[in-house]
């Protein structure tokens, strides 16, 4: 086999995982490369129901909308749904008849707030709602 063969053999798969992890996720109310830091974020500080569920997972973002945008910042309210799979309770589901019943999932809304940086680009500062820790 030559040698030309063999190195992009081996090259192509490491250059297709360093590009994807570069990737920050879609664009969110028109900021490029957001989701990602959103959902990491929320993953990080979140509670949810009253602490109820302790380490909630964002699992989809299902809407945005810019509430207050200055110079200096944007604010965010940021629509998704949520799962936490730690707090499944399959002893609830099958009393409740089997139809998989989580206490801990739900669809929410936060008050994300960004920092905007010199390249155009923004940083989550802080969100709404109950958290694990002060951020």
């Amino acid at each position: 086999m030559p040698l030309e063969t063999i190195t992009r053999a081996l090259l192509l798969p490491i250059l297709l995982i360093v590009s994807g992890c570069s990737m920050e996720g879609p664009a969110l109310a028109g900021y490029p490369g957001l989701q990602f830091q959103v959902v990491s974020y929320y993953d990080n500080n979140a509670l949810e129901m009253n602490a109820t569920c302790t380490q909630p997972r964002m699992r989809a973002v299902t809407g945005t909308r810019i509430i207050d945008e200055t110079q200096e910042q944007v604010v965010m309210a940021i629509s998704y749904s949520w799962l936490d799979e730690g707090q499944n309770d399959n002893r609830n589901n099958l009393l409740l008849g089997g139809f998989g019943l989580n206490r801990c999932s739900g669809f929410a809304e936060r008050n994300f707030t960004f920092v905007k940086l010199t390249d155009g680009n923004l940083s989550v500062r802080s969100m709404t709602g109950p958290q694990r820790r002060q951020s």
